[in-house]
């Protein structure tokens, strides 16, 4: 089994930036990601901005991401772990998952988005052997798992945080039919 070295997180809320944040904290190189906004700030406009401008395209990670370092209890052992989250956007950035050895969806807990996303988003750009997660904790796996290609199903599972990650040392790993046995034991091996 390979190692995990770059996480892609996808889904800049609370629960999603704090997830960036614990993988941080352990030296892992994070790639943030969330939807692009569908208009600027009046900030960004006074600014000269507009929707084809980097950051208001990743206004969204951004916000998640510098969030965290206000947040309490912190989500960092120290503020400069922040450096190791890298944020953008689902309509720019997904080719750049193909680097990335872990992705783990924690979007809005819909069934329809996820498996949208999974299908549009992340599978035609997953590097290959990846390990996909989704963070859910009362969708089924197995009907996520359904919308996958054979080949990303047996990496594919739940890695449900619980919150806040850093504080509660707890994680519920839940396969799918579909996945190897290996990747669970790796996963749990990786994670604790």
């Amino acid at each position: 089994m390979q190692q995990i070295n770059k996480v892609a997180v996808l889904g800049a809320g609370v629960m999603g930036a704090t997830i960036a944040a614990h993988l941080a904290n352990a030296g892992i190189s994070v790639l943030l990601l969330d939807i692009v906004p569908r208009e600027v700030t009046a900030a960004e406009g006074a600014a000269g901005l507009t929707l084809a401008d980097r950051a208001v395209r990743n206004r969204i990670a951004a916000v998640g991401r510098d969030g965290l370092i206000k947040m309490k209890p912190a989500p960092f052992f120290l503020p400069g772990y922040a450096a190791n989250i890298e944020v953008g956007n689902f309509d720019d950035d997904m080719a750049k998952l193909k680097e990335y050895d872990w992705v783990i969806e924690v979007v809005v807990e819909n069934m329809a988005i996820k498996k949208q996303i999974f299908t549009e988003k992340v599978v035609p750009n997953l590097k290959e052997g990846a390990v996909l997660s989704t963070n859910t904790s009362g969708l089924s796996v197995n009907e996520m798992a359904e919308c996958l290609p054979e080949n990303v199903r047996k990496n594919f599972l739940v890695t449900h945080f619980f919150n806040p990650p850093r504080y509660m040392r707890l994680l519920e790993i839940v396969s799918c039919s579909y996945t190897d046995p290996a990747v669970t034991a790796f996963m749990a091996d990786f994670i604790s």
